[in-house]
């Protein structure tokens, strides 16, 4: 009973750690998202500034990826691997005169969910949206 006891104890420690682990192990993929994207929003301020209104695709705004990773990036167009479809979002990625979004997805595992962060002219800082 007690030796029963005990793995019990070990083995729904070894879960807890294995589950921090996990989520600190994702931290670093999502990093080279929530970059990306705070950089399309000052190239996207900057077009702004120059052209009164925000870019429709990443070609208008001439940003390209420094290193492609794991993650696509979505405003008018695409950039970066093309392996991932971005699911339905309450506001599609793109532009308009006075506002954009920009999105990034990712399947981080081998699940069919994807990783999704966004950005936009309102917010101002990466939010994520839905968890691979």
């Amino acid at each position: 009973m007690l030796a029963s006891l005990f793995g019990l104890v070990i083995v729904g420690g070894t879960a807890a750690a294995v589950s921090r682990f996990v989520s600190r192990s994702e931290r670093p993929k999502a990093y080279e998202c929530k970059v990306t994207l705070r950089d399309v929003l000052w190239a996207q301020r900057d077009f702004r500034d120059a052209q009164g209104r925000f870019a429709a695709t990443f070609a208008e705004l001439g940003f390209k990826l420094g290193k492609p990773g794991r993650y696509t990036y979505f405003l008018g167009d695409t950039l970066g691997p093309a392996d991932v479809t971005l699911p339905s979002l309450a506001r599609a990625p793109g532009a308009t005169t006075d506002h954009f979004l920009a999105a990034c997805a990712a399947n981080l595992d081998p699940d069919p969910e994807v990783d999704v962060w966004v950005i936009s002219s309102d917010e101002g800082e990466p939010t994520h949206v839905l968890s691979d």
